[in-house]
């Protein structure tokens, strides 16, 4: 029972026992009333509720900039253990990035392969996975040559026929592709009259 309470009297006039109101415990916090813990819930908090969440840093828990610490190892599944750069400028070790396959891009290189050539390496010297998004070809004549394509050291296909009727005009056209090689480089062979451009991803 509680040790301090006063006699009032109810409605009736019969003499019933309050308990006393408690002296404000906060000098800053005029209007709040205490919390009288038992025993058994102060043994519960070890000693007291920052004592219980240990020491250190901690969380803010109004507006006045009070901290309760909390001790131990946060561990948050797939958030970098380093802060992410959220401004422009070069990239840094933390800077954000997003990595695409060769086979989600169109090509940001690009060879040029004259006319009459042998077989020729797309890229400096080609591997298997550059991506070829196509080829723009360059008739010289309406009677041009033919183009071959090759991955690696499999069986070379037309990719233009070329001959008589096969164009009827010089202007550039575009075969596209989009095939990432499985063999090792890629490789074309032009015939006469016919020069292209390879639009890939070369190694």
């Amino acid at each position: 029972m509680p040790s301090a309470l006063i006699a009032v009297k109810d409605a009736s006039g019969a003499t019933v026992n309050i308990e006393k109101p408690i002296v404000p415990a906060r000098a800053n916090a005029a209007d709040s009333r205490p919390v009288v813990l038992s025993n058994e819930d102060f043994a519960k908090l070890a000693g007291g509720l920052p004592a219980a969440l240990g020491a250190g840093g901690g969380l803010k828990v109004d507006g006045s900039g009070t901290a309760i610490p909390v001790s131990g190892t946060l561990t948050v599944n797939g958030v970098p253990t380093t802060a992410a750069d959220r401004g422009a400028g070069a990239a840094t070790a933390n800077t954000l990035r997003v990595v695409l396959v060769s086979e989600q891009t169109e090509g940001s290189k690009y060879k040029d392969v004259a006319a009459s050539q042998a077989s020729t390496v797309l890229g400096a010297t080609g591997a298997t996975g550059d991506y070829l998004a196509g080829i723009t070809v360059f008739p010289e004549s309406l009677n041009p040559g033919q183009i071959t394509l090759q991955d690696g050291a499999l069986t070379a296909v037309i990719i233009f026929q070329g001959g008589t009727g096969s164009v009827v005009t010089l202007v550039p056209f575009w075969i596209p592709l989009g095939n990432t090689s499985v063999n090792g480089a890629w490789k074309v062979v032009t015939g006469a009259s016919v020069h292209l451009r390879a639009s890939a991803n070369l190694t």
